[in-house]
């Protein structure tokens, strides 16, 4: 009888440890990464826009965000076109208007860069990747500007992993053409970067309004044919990400942090799509962009993910 109370006190004791510990591996666990995996994420970058505005405006995005998921305390990291471009494919931690200590800002930077970059995951790991970009003359162009296109909506054409390799230049094609013939043939990268140019991406003016409903009908002309392929059918794996680089320049500086710790890029809208994605989801989290380079990590079950992306909270509350 004795020996029973002793069995018993040593389980008491054990089995609270036990249970805690599981607990933590849980929770780590879930933060760590998504509850999917996915070898085809898709993400459409608008520019300029708070989420506020961008709600109002874009009635296809809202019906998608509607019956999806979205998350409205998403953050920019600061203002300036490429950085955010270079944050959500580098990790780059911009700040005031600058990144790499100085060497980039909005329009780009001022050499080749040689940080850690998602390329040099891709390129480790085995993952096919490609960039469609309207208004790009040719594949693999790495010039300024042609027509409505400008590089620095293009945040791979500066890593040396792309600019001194070669065969990765083919992995930067003009949008229309390639991107629906692929999409009609089902060939769709593990990763796939879409850029609007600027008369299409709500850059331009300032009529919210305006720009916004033309940055939604251009959405129209092929989301819907990249939703029909299988990927994003019932069982399918894809995940297409809809989001904004900044809110408003010169009037949204928010980080969402009380007090705004830094001047950052403001209050973005982030939509998520897929047979994965909880359906008529609404996020409140506070997340910076550094937690979207994460989630594309995680979805894709890369090993390693470049500069703050690491460390970002991870996303996993958005899937099923």
């Amino acid at each position: 009888m004795r020996h029973s109370r002793i069995v018993l006190l040593c389980l008491a004791v054990i089995l609270p440890i036990s249970f805690a510990a599981a607990q933590n591996d849980a929770t780590s666990s879930d933060s760590a990464s998504p509850l999917t995996r996915s070898n085809h994420v898709v993400v459409i970058m608008e520019e300029n826009r708070s989420v506020d505005a961008a709600r109002q405006y874009m009635p296809y995005l809202r019906s998608l965000a509607d019956q999806y998921a979205q998350g409205l305390e998403v953050y920019s990291d600061s203002h300036g076109s490429w950085l955010a471009y270079g944050e959500l494919t580098s990790g780059l931690a911009p700040h005031g208007g600058q990144g790499v200590n100085g060497t980039c800002n909005g329009d780009g930077c001022t050499q080749t860069i040689t940080i850690d970059n998602l390329v040099r995951h891709f390129a480790a790991q085995h993952k096919s990747w490609r960039g469609y970009f309207e208004s790009m003359p040719t594949v693999g162009f790495l010039g300024y500007h042609f027509d409505l296109y400008y590089r620095r909506h293009n945040p791979f054409a500066f890593y040396n992993d792309l600019v001194y390799i070669l065969p990765q230049h083919f992995n930067l094609v003009p949008t229309f053409n390639h991107m629906l013939q692929d999409f009609q043939n089902n060939n769709l990268a593990n990763f796939t970067w879409i850029s609007p140019n600027v008369g299409h991406d709500a850059d331009e003016g300032s009529d919210d309004q305006f720009e916004l409903q033309i940055a939604d009908s251009y959405l129209q002309t092929f989301v819907p044919q990249l939703l029909a392929m299988p990927e994003f059918q019932p069982g399918g794996d894809g995940v297409l990400l809809v989001t904004f680089d900044e809110s408003t320049p010169g009037v949204d500086n928010s980080c969402g942090g009380y007090p705004d710790p830094n001047n950052c890029g403001g209050h973005i809208w982030q939509v998520l799509i897929g047979p994965q994605v909880k359906r008529g989801y609404i996020s409140t989290t506070h997340y910076m962009q550094g937690s979207q380079l994460r989630m594309f990590c995680d979805l894709l079950g890369l090993t390693s993910c470049p500069g703050d992306g690491a460390a970002s909270p991870g996303m996993s509350e958005f899937f099923q």
